[in-house]
């Protein structure tokens, strides 16, 4: 134990050779260089990072995006697409990889920026990975182009990218990669929007014509509608005049037919009776002519008797001849007056039924054949009476049902006409709404634009990427390496302040045996160990000048470097003095909590809230901070506060010093107070 005691106590004062010492004092000043030159160098572009695209073994530069100079990490892209057939719009088929859009946008920075891409296959980009050559792979499926294909369809299919990184290598590789599959998705899902905008948008232009063809059909349809109306305007009329002249006439003379039949079928009604008179009349004068027939015999039998009465005159004649001369003429007279009166009246009788009979003859002729013509046109008119009854009767019945149905028919014309002019009204009414129709669909027409192809693809652009992000950087430095050492030049300073107090004792026991005031001993053991600090800020300027920063801020951060510089010095030499070989420890364990605090390896959103919180209250944060201000030209004010900061911090080392030296001071008083004298040899020795 004590032996561990006295190595603790002693460690830093083991005799040292002037040249070794020197030596020491040479590494102590270039601590700082050889740190920041270091991290510097060691951070650089990719070769061939301005080249273009490349096959396997010459990557690709993604510079579309990026400056030249920018970092890029090595990244192998495996392509294992198939090609599929491709129909075209004329039924054309071919062959196509749809999986050159994605290869090509990598390739030439469209997609994947931050990565130079390697073209390879699957087992070199593996060997690469694991080797660390890639620091990602990329692989395509074999399924990718039908997948794409299938975009637009009935049952669509994902496809899936593989990216492959080494987790284990590094956390921010991983997070490139987590960016990097992002990236890729959404480069294709531009690819496949933009496609289907294009196709959406040439929809749109089928859609527009068709609308227009369809306002043209509508306007034409309006115009047969309203022909239409006006042809129902002149049926309307027509069958008016069908009404008021040609069937209500018809339907008053089929009325007065129907009427007249009706009569007329009541006046024939007796016709088989007036037939079956006809024959009675025929019977009665066929027995006029028998009765005739009877009177002409007896008229021949008084034509004897007169022939009779006509010889007994003849008779008496001879009589009265053969008595005349025995007759007185008074008595002759008598009988020649008898006998003339008997003459007479023969002559009369016989001149009757000679007359007669001569009429009777011819009478008894005629009215035989009118007899016969009589009983032929009787029978005929019998024969015929019956149908004649039968057909005017149904005339009759058929004429009523045609007077109730043109009754019926003129109703109908009436209805017809009023409902063709309603027909006509509605129609004109109705020719309005197509052509208000086919305004609507040509103002729907005129509102869809008609696309040109170049207008088609700017569009499907900018429905597939709305937004365009320019980015710009708050305080960015003027490269990556100078942002590195923005970093990196206060750590190398910190390091460089503990390397010279490595070295250098906070103060000598000289100085504090002095009668000097404490603040003198302080001040004057500093001033070496701020010079090396002074020298280690000089050098460090190199680094400044190499990693290309602007003239104009170069003297700002030589000065800025130099302030960090004597804080820092200043700072280890109040810790080591007041807390020892602990105050070193000490340094180290404050260099990692500054750097986590400062947000170098972990960003500052994904920091813990505790090393955030203390960030601005380190002296390293701030120096980082100010610096980085300074080199990217930022605000003026928070370079003077990060200066402010470290001027504070400054001071709190130049407390903790004269509170060292004072303890020390007052501790040696009470050791001398406390024991003899010295001989002035051993005191010199503890020096």
């Amino acid at each position: 134990m004590t032996s561990l005691r006295s190595l603790v106590r002693r460690g830093d004062t083991a005799p040292v050779s002037p040249l070794g010492r020197r030596i020491a004092i040479g590494l102590a000043v270039l601590t700082p260089l050889l740190i920041a030159g270091v991290a510097v160098s060691a951070f650089q572009s990719p070769a061939g990072a301005e080249a273009g695209s490349s096959t396997a073994g010459s990557p690709s530069s993604t510079a579309g995006s990026s400056s030249s100079t920018a970092p890029l990490l090595p990244a192998a892209l495996v392509n294992e697409d198939e090609y599929v057939d491709v129909t075209a719009a004329d039924g054309t088929t071919s062959k196509a990889v749809f999986s050159k859009l994605l290869t090509t946008d990598l390739t030439d920075g469209t997609s994947g920026t931050g990565f130079s891409w390697t073209l390879t296959d699957a087992k070199t980009a593996s060997a690469g990975l694991a080797s660390g050559d890639f620091a990602a792979v990329v692989t395509i499926p074999s399924d990718f182009s039908a997948s794409f294909q299938s975009v637009g369809t009935a049952n669509p299919v994902q496809s899936t990218l593989q990216v492959q990184t080494d987790a284990g290598s590094s956390y921010a590789t991983q997070l490139l990669a987590n960016a990097l599959s992002t990236d890729l998705q959404a480069a294709v899902s531009r690819q496949i929007t933009s496609g289907y905008v294009t196709k959406s948008l040439e929809a749109f232009g089928g859609v527009r014509t068709s609308l227009s063809q369809a306002a043209g059909g509508a306007t034409q349809i309006a115009g047969y509608v309203d022909q239409a109306g006006t042809g129902a305007d002149g049926l309307a009329g027509g069958l008016t005049d069908a009404v008021d002249k040609g069937a209500v006439p018809l339907t008053t003379g089929v009325q007065g037919l129907a009427s007249g039949l009706g009569t007329l079928s009541t006046v024939v009604a007796p016709l088989p009776q007036v037939a079956d008179g006809f024959a009675e009349a025929s019977s009665g004068i066929s027995s006029g002519i028998s009765f005739l027939k009877t009177v002409l015999d007896d008229e021949t039998a008084a034509s004897y008797a007169i022939d009779e009465r006509q010889k007994a005159l003849e008779s008496d004649i001879a009589a009265l001849s053969a008595d005349v001369p025995t007759l007185t003429p008074e008595e002759t007279q008598a009988r020649l007056a008898q006998l003339q009166e008997t003459a007479a009246g023969i002559r009369v009788s016989s001149f009757t039924v000679t007359l007669a009979l001569g009429a009777d003859a011819l009478g008894v002729g005629e009215l035989e054949r009118y007899s016969t013509e009589l009983s032929e046109a009787q029978s005929a008119f019998a024969a015929s009476t019956p149908l004649l009854t039968k057909g005017i009767s149904d005339a009759a019945g058929a004429s009523s049902q045609l007077a109730t149905g043109m009754v019926s028919l003129t109703g109908g014309l009436r209805d017809a006409a009023k409902g063709a002019s309603e027909l006509g009204g509605s129609l004109h009414e109705l020719s309005t709404a197509p052509q208000e129709l086919a305004t609507k669909l040509q103002e729907g027409s005129d509102q869809i634009p008609a696309y040109t192809a170049d207008q088609q693809t700017q569009l499907a652009t900018v429905v597939t990427q709305p937004i365009l992000t320019a980015q710009t950087s708050v305080g960015g430095a003027p490269s990556p390496a100078a942002a590195i050492a923005a970093v990196v030049i206060p750590l190398a300073l910190w390091l460089g302040a503990f390397a010279v107090y490595l070295l250098l004792a906070p103060f000598t026991r000289r100085a504090l045996d002095s009668t000097a005031s404490t603040v003198r001993v302080v001040v004057g053991a500093l001033i070496p160990a701020a010079l090396l600090g002074l020298v280690q800020a000089a050098v460090v300027a190199a680094v400044l000048f190499a990693v290309g920063v602007d003239p104009a801020r170069l003297a700002g951060g030589i000065l800025f470097s130099l302030l960090m510089s004597l804080v820092f010095v200043t700072l280890h030499q109040g810790l080591i003095a007041l807390l020892g070989q602990t105050g070193r420890v000490l340094s180290i364990a404050l260099l990692a909590v500054q750097v986590a605090a400062a947000a170098v390896i972990v960003p500052a959103g994904l920091s813990s809230s505790l090393y955030t919180g203390i960030a601005s209250l380190l002296p390293l944060t701030n120096a980082i901070t100010g610096l980085q201000a300074l080199l990217a030209g930022g605000s003026l004010d928070t370079v003077l506060g990060a200066a402010a900061a470290l001027a504070v911090f400054g001071l709190i080392g130049l407390a903790l010093g004269l509170v060292a030296a004072s303890r020390q001071r007052s501790r040696d008083v009470v050791v001398i107070a406390s024991q003899p004298a010295l001989p002035a040899g051993p005191r010199a020795a503890t020096a």
